[in-house]
């Protein structure tokens, strides 16, 4: 049997991004001889290194988004258009996922004038009008992915779509641990103790992500043991570095040598790993990627219960706390409770790393996938 040749379409340059990050991690666990895939994706991007490490074959182009509501923009991609379309034929594609819905404008064009089954990941609820008017058009020529329920029901009646219907197509992450050493190590390169606890939130730093609200509860932390806050992130990709320079000011005017802010690290991962507690503020968030992470290294999470993926994540009380509200002494009452009691960090990281591997293993991940990409081509003479 002839694999199934799938050509992914990613959008995002430079450092990437949660969306990429799953993406990659997918190809990596792809069964090359059920799947081939290509990468088309804008030059320099992140997931460029990562394919070819992989040895799966990619074409960089330039991307504009047309979902933006600029002229110059929509006469970029009409004038690339054409590019694409040839680049992308000479794949002679069976399917066609796009990465985002950034990345669905380009593939809707493609997939029409190639007459290929297209898949659109869902992972955010932000699109245009433009975007949106699209996507309604061509919803029965299309099959969207959501990353979460949280995500489907926003989406989904935007779309058109009956909630019932829509697919939602858990991410993953690959394991990772830090042996003991290099946990000391790094550790003491932070200036940490072995016996002092460690609280950490990670992303890019956005007023969405609530790291301020972190950084107060740490400033004003008065409970039990020695307890660093640490933020890892920058404001890559953000127009206005108000709240990110804010931010710094804050952290430097009060001084604490107990709240950091770490700007942005290769090493994210291993900062998860050596913490007692992660935690994720976020607003609006689809599904966050850290706490996969804090899961798969057994350890208890702190995220917002509304309008976010956490609450499909985090079981409050048993693998961390789901708070119904973004405050300081909120975050800092959590946090609290478990500094106080290792025997409870335990337990809800243990769950934690259980609801991981039954939930959120790659092998449900691209089980799933392989059952969606077999039913459009089953369709595909409808399209």
């Amino acid at each position: 049997m002839k694999p199934i040749r799938i050509v992914y379409i990613s959008h995002a340059p430079g450092k990437g991004s949660g969306a990429e990050q799953s993406l990659s991690e997918t190809l990596q666990a792809l069964n090359r001889n059920y799947i081939e895939p290509f990468i088309i994706c804008p030059p320099g991007a992140a997931i460029v290194n990562i394919a070819k490490r992989v040895e799966i074959p990619v074409i960089e182009c330039r991307m504009a988004r047309i979902s933006l509501n600029r002229f110059v923009a929509r006469l970029s991609f009409l004038i690339t258009a054409p590019l694409w379309i040839k680049k992308i034929r000479n794949l002679h594609p069976d399917i066609i996922h796009c990465n985002s819905l950034t990345a669905g404008e380009y593939g809707l064009v493609v997939s029409t004038f190639l007459g290929v089954p297209c898949a659109v990941h869902v992972r955010t609820s932000g699109m245009g009008k433009i975007t949106l008017q699209l996507f309604r058009w061509a919803r029965k020529r299309l099959t969207f992915l959501y990353v979460s329920r949280y995500v489907r029901n926003m989406v989904a009646p935007m779309l058109g779509e009956p909630i019932d219907e829509g697919r939602v197509i858990y991410n993953f992450r690959v394991h990772f641990k830090l042996d003991q050493v290099k946990k000391i190590l790094l550790k003491e390169s932070l200036g940490v103790n072995k016996n002092d606890l460690i609280v950490c939130t990670i992303g890019r730093v956005t007023e969405q992500k609530g790291q301020r609200e972190f950084i107060e509860a740490g400033l004003g932390y008065t409970g039990p043991g020695h307890v660093y806050w640490f933020v890892v992130g920058d404001n890559w990709g953000v127009t206005d570095p108000k709240y990110y320079n804010d931010l710094y000011k804050l952290v430097e005017i009060e001084g604490n040598p107990k709240v950091r802010m770490l700007g942005y690290r290769l090493d994210a991962r291993s900062i998860i790993d050596i913490a007692d507690i992660v935690v994720l503020a976020s607003y609006e968030d689809s599904f966050p990627g850290v706490i996969l992470e804090a899961m798969d290294s057994s350890k208890p999470v702190i995220a917002m219960q509304y309008d976010s993926g956490a609450a499909e994540m985090v079981i409050n009380g048993e693998t961390g706390y789901l708070l119904t509200e973004r405050s300081a002494s909120k975050i800092a009452e959590a946090v609290r409770k478990l500094a106080d009691n290792s025997k409870l960090r335990r337990q809800m990281g243990c769950a934690a790393n259980i609801l991981f591997q039954h939930k959120f293993s790659v092998q449900s991940h691209i089980m799933a996938l392989g059952k969606i990409y077999t039913e459009m081509l089953n369709h595909k003479s409808n399209f």
